[in-house]
């Protein structure tokens, strides 16, 4: 069940980070996850963690 928390909650500046994701994407460095939301936060968390992904 998805419960609705708070409809009015201001979003932090995300342009610095938006910019350095569109610098690398642009010279193709960058790219987009085309997989579900939690196999990408998985994925985030292990590269933070380790420094690089370990194959599934």
């Amino acid at each position: 069940m998805t419960i609705l928390v708070s409809s009015d909650t201001k979003l932090p500046d995300f342009r610095e980070g938006y910019n350095n994701w569109k610098e690398a994407f642009d010279s193709n460095k960058g790219g987009v996850f085309s997989i579900i939301v939690s196999d990408a936060v998985k994925y985030v968390e292990e590269v933070m963690n380790t420094g690089q992904p370990t194959d599934n």
